[in-house]
């Protein structure tokens, strides 16, 4: 069974998209893309895996503010 997630956003992009409109992250955003990354890094490690190399063009977002990486 093949599952496919939609994804459509660069967190690199939502970046650029909220200094072109002087918005910029909440505390409590920053707050949660931490806790999700460490969060997966951890599950990551689990299995024995790394994920290398976790930059914002590397990270992707949707709409509900969900990442994927």
């Amino acid at each position: 069974q093949i599952s496919y997630e939609n994804f459509p956003y660069l967190f690199s992009e939502e970046i650029e998209n909220r200094i072109s409109m002087n918005k910029y992250f909440e505390e409590e955003e920053l707050w949660y893309l931490l806790f999700s990354l460490v969060s997966c890094a951890k599950d990551f490690s689990k299995i024995d895996k790394k994920i290398g190399d976790v930059r914002p063009h590397n990270i992707f977002i949707n709409e509900e503010g969900q990442i994927k990486i």
